[in-house]
Parts: C-alpha cells; sequence; structure tokens
C-alpha cells in the first residue's frame, strides 16, 4: 500500500513539474527579412564594354501579398509638426459650484488652523521617538494639505481634517 501511494506521488509530482500540456505557446516564426528596393543601376563609363550587364527586372510598388512593404525613404517620411507650448497646462478634477468650494476652504482653513495650535501645544513639551513621529506625520498632512489647497480643495481639506485628528488623538494619548 506505501508503495503503490509513493509511485502515485512520483507521477503526479512529475506530471505536474512538466509544464502546461494545455496553454503551450506555438512556436513563433521569425518574419522573413524584408526585400529591398532595388537602386537605379548607375553608368560609369568603361573603356571597352564587352558584356553588356543583364538588365533587371523592375519591381512593381506594391508589395505582393505575402511580404511586408518596403520602409518608406527618409524624403517621403512627415515630420512632426511642433506643438505650441502652452503657458497653463490644462487640470483636470472635480467640477465644484461656488459653494462646494467655500465648503472645502473653510473645513480646510478650520482643521488646519486647529492642527497648527494643537502642535504648538505639543511641542512644547519633551517627547518620545512615537510621539515625534506622529508630530513629523501631522506636519507632513499640513504640508500636502498647503500644497493641494491651490489645486484640489477636496484634498486639502481631507488631508487637515486627518492631520487634525492625529494631532487630538496625540494630545489625549500623552495627557
Amino acid at each position: 500500500m506505501r508503495r503503490v501511494l509513493l509511485t502515485i506521488c512520483m507521477v503526479l509530482g512529475s506530471l505536474t513539474l512538466s509544464g502546461c500540456w494545455f496553454k503551450k505557446k506555438p512556436k513563433v516564426q521569425a518574419p522573413p527579412p524584408p526585400v529591398q528596393a532595388p537602386r537605379a543601376a548607375q553608368t560609369t563609363p568603361t573603356p571597352s564594354p564587352k558584356k553588356a550587364p543583364p538588365k533587371r527586372k523592375q519591381v512593381s510598388s506594391t508589395p505582393r501579398a505575402g511580404q511586408p512593404a518596403a520602409p518608406p525613404r527618409s524624403a517621403e517620411v512627415n515630420k512632426p509638426i511642433p506643438m505650441p507650448k502652452t503657458e497653463d497646462p490644462q487640470r483636470f478634477g472635480q467640477i465644484l459650484s461656488a459653494e462646494e468650494k467655500t465648503q472645502y476652504r473653510t473645513m480646510y482653513e478650520r482643521s488646519s488652523t486647529a492642527a497648527r495650535d494643537i502642535l504648538k501645544n505639543l511641542t512644547a513639551r519633551e517627547l518620545a521617538g512615537d510621539a515625534l513621529a506622529s508630530v513629523g506625520r501631522i506636519r507632513s498632512f499640513l504640508a500636502q494639505a498647503q500644497e493641494a489647497a491651490t489645486t484640489d480643495l477636496s484634498a486639502a481639506a481631507q488631508l487637515a481634517y486627518r492631520a487634525e485628528v492625529l494631532a487630538r488623538d496625540l494630545a489625549r494619548f500623552l495627557q
């Protein structure tokens, strides 16, 4: 019985190591090299033309079905037209009404001033390592909120609120 189980485990193990049988990728063949268009024959005066060079067949300008198109000549390549630089890039964000803007601005100002006031009280104390890390995080939130206040009032209000909540929690913890 033990030998049968060992044999079954060996067979199953070898099957799992062989890779996926059902989703094997087919071998990809490299495309044939592109056919280059013949250059115009340049004639150079030779002192004694004994044999005329064999004439080349004219190649049609349209590629055949199985051949890739020849790359365009450098004279035929269209140069990109430079775009005029705009002074202010367009910014995407929420479209807020005047009422929403004033609401977010007051939330931002209220939360940021509350967080700064709490920080002033906390910095007068001597703080341990965890408390100093929290003070750094609060200052980081306030700096991010100040940067976002010029472009995204919603984000600025949220960041200032987070700074205020962290400052209040830290003040409660230290009391």
